[in-house]
């Protein structure tokens, strides 16, 4: 954690850097709204170099669309999917606690003392059931079923509060069943050794699919140890969809939870609970026979048994980014604030008082105001310039009021023609040089004063042209050659600068046709090409390959004997040949 190396995503002020990982960074921010209101939330924005990711953008959006439905207690709540510099961000509750895998890692797993965490699981898991249930049986406005499947319930994705709740996190490989088969190989689908049969061999999933990932996170809290995580992908497969469950009741713990674990782990999903509320009742029923499952009060007071002196020091890295001294986002100076007054200036700051005197943050640069208040203090410069250009507008209209007259007579003879000035085309916009040398008595200071305030320059202009009558008035004031695309009279106006473009968000008709994938395994072990190119040995698992026919050869390492055959592979779709025979 540290200081966030940019000030503000959006309508956020950042605070402190809570996590970065390869795709996302988390952020403590701070909403501010009028009249004093606050917010802290946490902000997840996509990393710079993934903002022209299309199908990463996409996935990001998916997950913002869908959080926007889920209010749920132990779901995380999002405020907000927005846009800031040309990448994306999530806008949520910023909650206390830990995740779940650090809170369960040191719990005791040997009887008696592992009855305890057999409550604790209980309570916890319980929770997320009721919040993937949630999402399981969502609804739209007029009532129509959207199930939202999350496809990613890891120990990661849950996370346990200070009060003693457990939310769940993280709906970014989420699935709404109404959208039809999304699924694009080569995203992240999901961490594999929580995935379910169907899903890690490229199936439809439905809600069964989370349960079956609840009760692998539910067998690893009481075994103290991983299920189906191996040392590659081809082997957690294979565990997923062919290796025996091992009963927990050796250890320790009540029979009641291996038939609740066997009904959530049944690799048939027809055998399963059929919902996420099912498997959170069935594991509070188990946890009732050493005690019961445990409540918040209870789960809060084994967090901070577990986790309390984290707890304390990430509270006070937070407390100390809360009270800090952080500018908001400084804006463009305009000619309303060289003329503010000061008194409305000095509202607007936040000041802090540390025995010595009030440090102001205006923008970025501290000023010491003293504590000794019959000390003279000058007033600023615009202030004390402030009467010269009242004054130098009435002699502004004195001046103008007299041409008007003197011109308007008809005893007065016109002046001469002033001499022709030289004039050399220019590429800047038109720059009024020092206009003070031989200018006409009493314009000097008048000048001067003008000068000051940029946004005058359209009366200086005005006083010119009217002026170019009587001798010697203009003399010394400078000329350009007028721009011929701009009317007579009137200043050019500097172009304005292009708008930056921003990454456009996927849309699902701009994202790719989706490749598949292909297995295929042999005994003995054999090199596979695929249309004449090398990919590998067996066992060859999910390699991906463009939708349509493919030449496959496989040639045997010992012998040297060869299989060809031809494959058809479906878009999103996994072709497994199993294993060749010979």
């Amino acid at each position: 954690m540290g200081i966030p190396r940019i000030e503000s995503v959006g309508r956020y002020e950042l605070l402190l850097e809570l996590a970065k990982g390869g795709m996302a960074e988390l952020y403590l921010a701070r909403f501010h709204g009028v009249a004093g209101f606050e917010r802290v939330v946490a902000i997840k924005r996509i990393l710079p170099h993934l903002a022209d990711d299309k199908l990463f953008v996409e996935m990001f959006l998916n997950e913002g669309r869908i959080a926007a439905h889920l209010l749920h207690q132990n779901i995380c709540t999002v405020y907000e999917l927005g846009e800031a510099d040309g990448s994306l961000f999530l806008s949520m509750d910023y909650l206390q606690g830990m995740p779940w895998d650090a809170l369960i890692r040191d719990q005791p797993r040997t009887p008696p003392d592992n009855a305890s965490t057999l409550r604790l699981v209980a309570g916890v898991i319980a929770q997320a059931c009721d919040g993937l249930h949630h999402a399981h049986e969502l609804r739209d406005a007029d009532g129509t079923p959207t199930p939202v499947v999350h496809r990613d319930v890891s120990p990661q994705n849950l996370f346990v509060t200070i009060e003693g709740a457990c939310k769940v996190l993280d709906f970014g490989v989420s699935k709404m069943l109404k959208d039809g088969p999304r699924t694009r190989t080569g995203l992240l689908k999901g961490k594999l050794p929580y995935m379910s049969p169907e899903q890690i061999q490229g199936e439809q999933v439905d809600p069964r699919s989370d349960v079956f990932a609840l009760g692998v996170v539910v067998w690893e809290a009481l075994a103290g140890t991983s299920l189906f995580d191996r040392d590659t992908d081809f082997l957690i497969w294979k565990a997923i969809t062919e290796a025996p469950i091992p009963l927990l009741a050796p250890h320790g713990y009540p029979p009641e939870i291996d038939a609740v674990l066997g009904a959530a782990l049944a690799r048939d999903r027809d055998k399963r609970f059929r919902s996420a509320r099912a498997l959170g009742e069935a594991l509070r029923h188990a946890a009732g026979v050493v005690g019961g499952a445990y409540d918040d009060d209870q789960i809060a007071a084994a967090l901070q048994a577990a986790c309390g002196e984290r707890i304390a020091e990430r509270s006070r890295e937070v407390a100390t980014a809360l009270t800090q001294r952080r500018s908001k986002p400084s804006l463009e100076p305009t000619a309303a604030d060289t003329i503010e007054d000061e008194a409305a200036a000095t509202a607007s700051l936040r000041t802090t008082d540390d025995g010595a005197g009030s440090t102001v943050s205006l923008r970025s640069e501290p000023v010491r105001i003293q504590r000794d208040r019959g000390a003279k203090v000058d007033p600023p410069a615009h202030r004390r310039r402030l009467p010269l250009v009242v004054g130098a507008l009435a002699l502004i209209g004195g001046v103008v009021a007299v041409i008007a007259v003197t011109r308007g007579g008809d005893d007065v003879a016109p002046a001469p023609a002033p001499a022709p000035v030289a004039e050399e085309p220019v590429t800047e916009p038109v720059r009024v040089t020092d206009r003070r040398h031989q200018a006409a008595p009493g314009m000097t200071e008048a000048i001067d004063a003008l000068e000051t305030l940029g946004e005058m320059r359209p009366q200086l202009d005005k006083l010119r042209d009217s002026v170019k009558g009587i001798p010697g008035a203009t003399a010394g004031w400078g000329s350009a050659s007028p721009d011929p695309a701009m009317p007579p009279g009137k200043p050019p106006r500097p172009a304005r600068p292009a708008k930056a473009t921003r990454p456009k968000a996927a849309t699902p008709e701009e994202l790719p046709v989706d490749p598949g994938t292909y297995s295929v395994g042999s005994e003995p072990y054999a090199t596979i090409y695929i249309d004449g190119k090398k990919v590998g040995d067996t066992p060859l698992f999910q390699h991906v390959l463009p939708a349509g026919k493919h030449m496959v050869r496989a040639v045997r390492s010992d012998d040297g004997r060869q299989q060809k055959f031809l494959i058809d592979v479906a878009p999103g779709k996994t072709v497994n040949s199993g294993k060749l025979t010979w």
